[in-house]
């Protein structure tokens, strides 16, 4: 389960930034229960628009998770979030 948000934070969409949350969901070798057991992240990150037209961008990401786990995630790629914002 997930779910995310973009906004502009330019008038023309150069740069613009994302916040979401996730929950995951799965078994382990404990035999826990499916769905029984959820896994809290969210984070926030960067979107860089280079071209508007082919909408190539440079991605930025920082998440949290559960049990202080964190990532940093960079791409440069097509993200689905600037691609919203129209």
């Amino acid at each position: 389960m997930r779910q995310n948000t973009a906004f502009p934070l330019t008038g023309n969409k150069l740069l613009s930034g994302v916040a979401f949350v996730n929950a995951e969901m799965a078994n382990n070798q404990q035999r826990k229960k499916l769905f029984r057991y959820r896994e809290p992240g969210g984070g926030a990150g960067l979107r860089l628009l280079f071209n508007k037209y082919t909408r190539p961008n440079l991605c930025i990401d920082y998440a949290r998770g559960a049990y202080t786990s964190r990532v940093s995630f960079w791409d440069l790629t097509r993200c689905l979030a600037v691609s919203r914002l129209k």
